[in-house]
C-alpha cells in the first residue's frame, strides 16, 4: 500500500527491480495535496496529506444547480485483465480505496470507509483512497455488479476476434467499405455498433431505474459522453459532519456525485 507522505520519494538510478518490487495497479485519477483546511476537531492531521478522490461534475454546465451540488468520483481503465486491453475497454474492479497501491494511513489497514480530515477547495477528503460511493452509498455487490457487466458489454462489442465483428470486418474489406458506409447505415446496423447500444441501454433502463428506487439520487453516467474512458455515476450525498463543518465557516453542505 501506499501512504500520501510518500509521494515525494525519490529513487537513485542504483534502484533495481527487485528492490522496488512489482508494479502494483492504483486509481491514476487520485492525487494528493498538502495545503488545506483542517477540521478544528480532528487532531491528527498534522503532516497527513489529502487524498482527492472525487471531482467536479463536468457532465454538466458549470453554472447549474447540478453541477455545484454534485461531484464525480472516477473508476479507471486496467489493463492487465485481457490481451486486447489496448483495443477493448475495460474498467478497475477493485472495489474503489482496496487497489492494490491505494493510499492508506501509515501503519493501518486499508480503511472501510470514507473518512475526512480536512477540506480542499471546498470539499472535504479523506487521507486514504476511500470514496464516498462504496459502501456509503451503494453496495459493495452493486458496484461489482455494474462494473463487471459494463466490462461485459465492451468486450462483446469491441472484441476484434469475436465472429461478428471478424465477419463485419470482412464484408467491409470485400465491398471497398461499402458494408459500414451503405448497409450498417441503412439497414443493420454493425455487431459493435449494436452491443454498445445495449450498453447504452442496459446503463439507463436497467441500472439507473434500480438506483433510483435503492438508492435515490444516485445514476450511471452515459459510457458513451465518457468516450469508454471511465465508468461515471452521479448520486447524492451528504456528510453527517456538513452542519459542523458549515459551523466552522470551513465546508459548504453539498451533494455528491459518484463513478466517472
Amino acid at each position: 500500500m501506499n501512504t500520501p507522505d510518500t509521494k515525494y520519494k525519490k529513487y537513485d538510478d542504483k534502484s533495481t527491480s527487485e528492490e522496488d518490487g512489482p508494479l502494483l495497479f492504483f486509481n491514476y485519477h487520485e492525487f494528493t495535496v498538502d495545503d488545506y483546511n483542517r477540521m478544528k476537531y480532528e487532531s491528527e492531521t498534522e503532516g497527513k496529506a489529502l487524498v482527492v478522490t472525487h471531482f467536479p461534475n463536468n457532465d454538466t454546465t458549470r453554472w447549474s444547480d447540478e453541477y455545484a451540488n454534485t461531484r464525480i468520483v472516477r473508476v479507471p481503465r486496467i489493463f492487465n485483465t485481457s490481451d486486447e486491453s489496448d483495443i477493448v475497454p475495460q474498467f478497475s474492479s477493485y472495489i474503489l480505496g482496496n487497489e492494490p497501491a491505494a493510499f492508506t494511513e501509515k501503519g493501518k489497514a486499508p480503511a472501510t470507509k470514507f473518512s475526512p480530515i480536512g477540506v480542499y477547495q471546498g470539499e472535504m477528503f479523506g487521507s486514504s483512497s476511500r470514496t464516498p460511493l462504496v459502501p456509503g452509498l451503494i453496495s459493495e455487490d452493486c458496484f461489482l455488479e455494474i462494473i463487471a457487466n459494463v466490462n461485459r458489454y465492451l468486450k462483446d462489442a469491441f472484441n476484434p476476434y469475436s465472429f461478428w465483428n471478424f465477419k463485419d470486418n470482412v464484408l467491409d474489406m470485400f465491398s471497398g467499405t461499402l458494408y459500414s458506409k451503405v448497409f450498417c447505415a441503412f439497414i443493420r446496423e454493425s455487431h459493435c455498433k449494436r452491443k454498445l447500444d445495449d450498453l447504452e441501454r442496459y446503463v439507463s433502463q436497467e441500472v439507473n431505474l434500480k438506483l433510483l428506487k435503492d438508492a435515490p439520487g444516485v445514476k450511471v453516467i452515459s459510457p458513451r459522453r465518457t468516450g469508454y474512458l471511465s465508468v461515471c455515476i452521479t448520486c447524492f450525498y451528504r456528510s453527517p459532519w456538513d452542519s459542523n463543518i458549515a459551523g466552522l465557516g470551513l465546508f459548504r453542505p453539498s451533494t455528491m456525485a459518484a463513478i466517472s
